[in-house]
């Protein structure tokens, strides 16, 4: 990398330049975190609960037990019952979550085992605990920071602006394109 940079002129030429960014990019990692990552959008089936004789609050309730696992503090266990005595009414032993939600799940690290780590608290207790455990093990990015390449110079450097110049011609060149209601500060 140190000789590509000393190879550039100090003046702009965009086909040396341009070289440079296809070998090295355009930005370096200035820092990573390494982890697991869960996240769950869930939404709500509400005609269904309604005709179920449910409101979307009782509805996020039982999802919420049932996304809990244990049972032990008063409240979830109160609100358990509730959710056993519904679902007695309703004449069904399936659980909440497959009869009134739909959820879209990103699990980023980690071993799942084809498991649901939300709401596997009763047949699977032990899923959420084996998930977090196989992070150290299997960990990936759950964070990462990065710097356009010409900070790697010194401001004084000859091929600074050179290089800023071309990423940003670079990334004007190759970006996909928003359709913005206002112009857009490159850079900004």
């Amino acid at each position: 990398f140190l000789e590509a940079i000393k190879s550039l002129p100090a003046s702009y030429d965009p086909d040396a330049y341009r070289s440079l960014i296809t070998t090295y990019g355009t930005h370096y990692t200035t820092s990573v975190m390494l982890g697991g990552q869960m996240k769950a959008v869930t939404a709500i089936k509400s005609c269904q609960a309604a005709v179920s004789g449910l409101t979307d609050t009782a509805v996020k309730d039982c999802l919420d037990v049932e996304a809990s696992g244990s049972y032990s503090v008063a409240t979830v266990k109160a609100e358990a019952h509730f959710c056993k005595e519904k679902k007695k009414k309703m004449g069904t032993n399936e659980k909440f979550s497959s009869m009134f939600s739909e959820r879209q799940t990103e699990i980023i690290g980690g071993n799942i085992n084809g498991e649901d780590l939300l709401f596997s608290g009763s047949s699977h207790p032990d899923s959420l605990k084996k998930w977090l455990e196989s992070l150290k093990s299997l960990p990936d990015i759950v964070h990462y920071s990065l710097k356009p390449l010409h900070f790697l110079l010194s401001t004084k450097h000859p091929a600074r602006k050179g290089l800023k110049k071309a990423v940003e011609e670079y990334i004007i060149q190759n970006a996909l394109m928003k359709v913005c209601s206002e112009p857009c500060n490159i850079g900004r």
